[in-house]
């Protein structure tokens, strides 16, 4: 396989001609290194290749990655079309690639060039299956009905179904004679949910047989056949079944009751173990002797699983873009790769020298990086409530502290050191009083914030000022009723005047409301120019309107996030704006992944920045006005030239780092959150070198009930929900754990530790 043949090609640049025949200089990615290191944000669905050497997964920009499996190589990319894609199929020679969207429609890729090969688009129902059969000829779709498509021209040769139905699922026998298809929910004369399976004839149609079964469940999203015909197994929102295809009879079922967890299902080539993707867990069940044996748990951010046709591996998604290949038999981790877990990219600030840049992200994580050298400097952990976004970051005046913002609390951390400061107040039953923004005041001596307060028991939300050096509270401006969550906030250049949400303005000297603005469509994001003489406000609908500060009187809208640019999933968000230091340029980022630069002279658009990141949620100037940074959900954080006079190509570089660059200096167990906890918990650790790692739980007799084995991790921070070890509160039998104490003992090399628990019903 040549996989090679469609990497992506080299930098470009070229120009735009706008509506108005103004030339646009558009800039396309240049070095984009997260191309080459599996940077790609959650991937979801995966397979693998007929030798099982390579792993197609897709990634958050529905983007096709193909890694090697020996070694997690970056093989090359195709797709791209950010429209959501649901199923992904090989044909059996592993020349073709057919992809399956949300929208309905069908492209089949050539795998040896990379080429698009065929594009169907006679559909609007989503397509939930794809299969292709023995020949490579036909592929077959299933969705609105089971359809027969040619390969080659696209063309619809048949319908299998000649009803309506709508199908969730679909599976081939292995000589793909028989196809199975899960029909979507329905309600029977009694009211009754039910779920259907439909058993047909691929050539004619024919109905088979039909298994219907008041399954509480949710959909049945998985399917797959025994390699003998003989058996089926089904997994939905909720749990799992086997059915004996010759009786027609239950052989196995298992009904969670919670529709969170998502079962996916896979026949092994003996026909006797399937493997089964529990929510959080890899399992392999043993049909012939009765029972079934943990293979991996971790937290998995979505139902994404693909066996090898050997049997020999499974690939599942990890939170952050991360693959985990794991040997069927041995039971060991062979290897992980793509992906740094950060998430999402939420904020992002320069230091007041530009030379600093602070980021945070969906892990709850604050990277530090040397902007000139593009050095990583620190990573910092919002102790004890790492598993919360960091939604917001800025710096001191003088730069020499950094503060990140989440849900529970602000904490401080020393720029040169990395050392931990303090947190504004105490940590300790604030669960979700902060509503997340804080930022420092023009001269460093205040930190504003956005805090609830609990007034008769009703939660009131109130701008909480504090000293910057002390932490303590100076002063409450109450809000009043109604501040929606992640409401964002800013100060005035001057100082004087808090703005919340682009709709209220509070003067800061007395705490009184200034002005309200009445916006035509939700407001998503605010920027005031350097000088405080205007502000923008972005919105949902896509546009960017331009006021006066001192009359709060609009003075331009600009459709700043082009309606045609977007599928019709999405609304037209503009996620994020920022002025220029010296005010010449608003730049606006959207669902598209584009970075638009306009004009605050005439609001012309200049120039257009095109990264590979689909939805950019953040932007920030440095003070020096040299660098742009931009980051996106997907977790890709570019850094731009901002100087764009020369008309020259953009030069940026992805500056993610490894996540173990800034490794702990010792290894240690940490308290599991929640805690108490019911049903399930996670527990946090540090590594200092790369470990065996396993973890014991025991109850409080002492006796052990569950083992975690997390295999061999390189040295890092292992505290995010993405990271941690997950514990889903059942012991090795898959039972429920009664309240009680239980304890976590870690394993790590030489290193050991026990942290007491609570499960409390």
């Amino acid at each position: 396989m040549k996989a090679t043949a469609f990497l992506m090609s080299a930098s470009a640049l070229f120009f735009a001609s706008s509506a108005k025949g103004v030339d646009v200089q558009m800039y396309e990615d240049a070095i984009d290194l997260s191309r080459t290191t599996g940077n790609c944000g959650t991937v979801s669905p995966a397979a693998f290749s007929p030798d099982g050497k390579t792993l197609a997964a897709v990634d958050l920009n529905d983007t096709v990655v193909f890694w090697e499996v020996d070694t997690g190589r970056v093989l090359g990319r195709i797709g791209g079309r950010a429209r959501s894609m649901d199923a992904i199929a090989y044909s059996r020679d592993g020349t073709q690639l057919a992809f399956g969207y949300y929208g309905g429609d069908i492209h089949i890729w050539d795998v040896e060039t990379g080429a698009l090969k065929t594009e169907i688009d006679e559909q609007t129902e989503p397509v939930r299956s794809l299969a292709f059969l023995p020949d490579g000829k036909t592929l077959l779709s299933a969705g609105r009905g089971i359809r027969h498509w040619d390969a080659e021209t696209g063309e619809l040769i048949k319908q299998l179904d000649e009803s309506t139905k709508t199908y969730t699922a679909m599976t081939l026998s292995s000589d793909g004679q028989i196809a199975a298809a899960a029909v979507n929910k329905y309600r029977n004369a009694d009211g009754v949910v039910l779920r259907e399976v439909d058993l047909r004839e691929v050539d004619t149609g024919a109905l088979v047989k039909q298994f219907v079964h008041s399954w509480r469940v949710g959909s049945i999203r998985s399917l797959s056949f025994s390699p003998d015909r003989r058996r089926l197994a089904a997994g939905g929102s909720g749990g799992m079944m086997i059915w004996d295809l010759e009786t027609g009879e239950t052989i196995y079922a298992h009904e969670e009751g919670n529709y969170d967890t998502a079962f996916k299902v896979h026949f092994l080539p003996d026909g006797e173990r399937l493997v089964v993707l529990a929510g959080s867990a890899l399992w392999v069940y043993n049909l012939k002797r009765g029972e079934r044996v943990r293979i991996a748990s971790r937290s998995i951010a979505s139902p994404a699983v693909a066996v090898s046709p050997d049997g020999e591996r499974a690939a599942f998604a990890l939170g952050g873009g991360g693959v985990q290949i794991w040997d069927l038999n041995s039971r060991n981790l062979h290897s992980t790769f793509g992906g740094e877990n950060t998430g999402a990219i939420y904020s992002a600030a320069f230091s007041p020298d530009s030379k600093t840049l602070a980021v945070g992200s969906r892990d709850g994580g604050v990277r530090l990086w040397d902007v000139p050298t593009r050095r990583f400097l620190h990573k910092f952990w919002q102790a004890p409530y790492s598993y919360y976004s960091i939604e917001s970051v800025d710096f001191s005046k003088d730069g020499k502290t950094v503060l990140g913002a989440n849900h529970v609390d602000i904490a401080l951390w020393d720029v040169e050191t990395g050392q931990f400061k303090r947190a504004l107040g105490d940590e300790i039953g604030r669960l979700f009083r902060n509503t997340t923004p804080a930022v420092y005041s023009p001269d460093g001596k205040t930190i504003a914030s956005i805090r609830y307060e609990h007034r008769d028991g009703i939660l009131f939300p109130i701008i909480e000022l504090r000293d910057a050096e002390t932490g303590q509270a100076t002063q409450k401006i109450a809000v009043g009723r109604g501040v929606p969550w992640l409401a964002f906030m800013d100060y005035s250049p001057d100082g004087r005047t808090i703005a919340l949400k682009g709709s209220l303005f509070f003067n800061v000297e007395t705490g009184r409301l200034r002005a309200t603005v009445t916006h035509h469509s939700d407001p998503f994001c605010f920027a005031y120019s350097p000088d405080g003489k205007t502000f923008a406000v972005g919105h949902r609908d896509g546009t960017v309107t331009f006021w006066n500060a001192q009359t709060y009187k609009r003075i331009r809208t600009i459709q700043a996030q082009p309606r045609a640019d977007q599928t019709p999933r999405y609304h037209p968000y503009v996620n994020t704006i920022a002025y220029s230091p010296n005010g010449r340029t608003l730049a606006s980022g959207g669902v598209d992944g584009m970075v638009r630069l306009w004009r605050t002279d005439n609001w012309a658009l200049k120039a257009v920045l095109k990264g590979d990141a689909r939805w950019v949620g953040v932007l920030a100037y440095s003070p020096n006005g040299r660098y742009l940074v931009s980051g996106s959900y997907d977790g890709t954080l570019l850094l731009w030239n901002a100087r764009l006079g020369e008309q020259t190509p953009i030069q940026w570089a992805d500056i993610r780092l490894p996540e173990d660059a800034n490794a702990p200096a010792a290894p240690a167990l940490l308290q599991n959150y929640p805690n108490p906890f019911n049903p399930e918990t996670w527990i946090p650790f540090d590594l200092a070198k790369t470990s065996t790692v396993r973890i014991f739980i025991y109850n409080g007799a002492g006796e052990l009930i569950r083992k975690l084995d997390l295999g061999t991790l390189p040295a890092g921070y292992y505290r995010s929900r993405q990271k941690a070890a997950y514990w889903d509160g059942r012991n090795d039998l898959g039972e429920r754990a009664a309240s009680g104490i239980y304890f976590a003992r870690i394993e790590a090399g030489s290193f050991t530790a026990v942290r007491r628990m609570v499960l409390l019903k």
